[in-house]
């Protein structure tokens, strides 16, 4: 009477753990291979001529071979492909008529208990055991990702979280909004910072009324409100420095069609617009950073065609894009309409919004992958669907070499790329 290899007792308790369980399993597997060719060995002198007793003596011996060495426990798919294919010659012995006839029935006593088995029931138990462990384990693995939910994983590392810029972007409830920032300003005197902000929301409201009631561009009003809102909550520093640049931009281009008096106001409005975004240490950091720009026209005219564009689409998707949000980059890229007369600050402005907006965009077609509630995800799926992803691709690679000279960055373009190539049949 032979003792069974391994203890069951420990292979369960290795349940919850694939590699141990797998360790020990190849081991018991071993254990079983030798026992058995232990046995057959003792017979060998009642081996029939036609070579059935040979044959479960050469299995043994390749599961033994296959079994020993050092188990590949970081690679569980080989190390329960050995395990399968050493059950597979299990098989083939329990088949054998020479051990069916001769072996299938010797006792062997349970590791550590009274119990007896029979070598035939050893092995079925253990082939039974070894199979349905590994069908329960790859059963629970979560699905292989498609080659588009690559795709996104891919886009979404590439994305990095937004730079300091004019305008921000949030994906809410599934909506794309922009993100307002608090105006904290460094200095101490904020008595004064604020009497300033008050001066400029008076004045800023008062030449919107006039020139609402007038006969101009209706833009220059409509901007003239959005600035005062922005200096009514105290917040995007940044967008209101480039406001008073665009807004200038814009005077000079009235100046001869206003009345004396607003033309006057207006300007000294702007003006006292750049003094006050001049005390906050996110605007000097931003115009640092803008100075070192390089760009040519050509530049300038791509991002303004891809910019208008994206905008364009961004207006359709009423039910995906708060409205603020086309309008508000329909502003910044009103400023570089004109190679000639952009500025390094707004054409900076420009494509540094751009590119927190792709992020964005691209971070939600990422989040296909992710643990996200399903009513995020429904926003994310019909971003994807709507065309808003892939527009935000043709942006992100058409401005992806003024990207490259403007901001420093390489990653648009891969990540638009990458977007493009899994949508193209979309």
């Amino acid at each position: 009477m032979t003792e069974e290899p391994c203890s069951r007792h420990a292979l369960e308790m290795a349940i919850n753990n694939p590699q141990t369980w797998s360790r020990l399993t190849r081991s018991k597997m071993r254990n079983l291979a030798n026992l058995v060719g232990n046995e057959v060995m003792k017979s060998m002198v009642r081996w029939p001529s036609t070579g059935e007793g040979r044959a479960v003596k050469a299995l043994t011996e390749a599961i033994t071979r296959r079994l020993d060495g050092q188990q590949p426990t970081r690679d569980l798919d080989r190390a329960f492909d050995t395990l399968l294919r050493s059950a597979t010659d299990f098989d083939a012995i329990l088949d054998n008529s020479y051990f069916r006839a001769s072996l299938a029935q010797t006792p062997l006593k349970k590791a550590n208990s009274r119990d007896i088995d029979t070598m035939a029931e050893v092995i079925t138990n253990a082939i039974d055991d070894t199979r349905s462990y590994i069908q329960t384990y790859v059963d629970a693995l979560p699905p292989v990702p498609t080659p588009r939910e690559i795709a996104a994983s891919e886009v979404a590392n590439l994305a990095p979280e937004q730079k300091t810029g004019p305008l921000r972007f949030a994906l809410s409830d599934g909506v794309i909004r922009v993100e307002h920032q608090p105006a904290v300003p460094a200095s101490r005197d904020l008595q004064n910072i604020n009497a300033a902000r008050r001066e400029l929301i008076a004045a800023g409201a008062a030449a919107a009324d006039f020139l609402h009631s007038s006969n101009f561009d209706p833009r220059l009003a409509e901007e003239l409100y959005s600035i005062v809102e922005r200096l009514d909550g105290a917040q995007d520093v940044i967008a209101l420095g480039i406001a008073a640049i665009a807004f200038q931009q814009v005077v000079d281009i009235y100046k001869d069609e206003l009345p004396n008096y607003w033309s006057a106001k207006l300007q000294g409005f702007s003006l006292n617009l750049s003094m006050y975004v001049a005390q906050f240490p996110e605007w000097k950091l931003y115009a640092e950073n803008a100075a070192d720009a390089e760009y040519s026209a050509e530049d300038v005219s791509r991002l303004y065609v891809a910019g208008h564009t994206l905008t364009e689409q961004l207006k359709t998707k009423h039910e995906l894009v708060d409205p603020e949000v086309p309008r508000s980059l329909a502003f910044l890229l009103e400023a570089i309409r004109d190679p000639r007369r952009a500025a390094k600050r707004t054409v900076f402005a420009a494509i540094r919004s751009i590119e927190n907006l792709v992020s964005v965009i691209f971070k939600a077609f990422g989040t296909v992958l992710s643990g996200v509630p399903e009513g995020a995800k429904k926003g994310v799926i019909a971003i994807t669907a709507s065309g808003l992803l892939l527009a935000a691709a043709h942006a992100a690679v058409t401005i992806d070499p003024a990207a490259g000279r403007v901001l420093r960055t390489s990653w648009l373009g891969k990540a638009g790329k990458l977007i493009m190539e899994n949508l193209k049949d979309d």
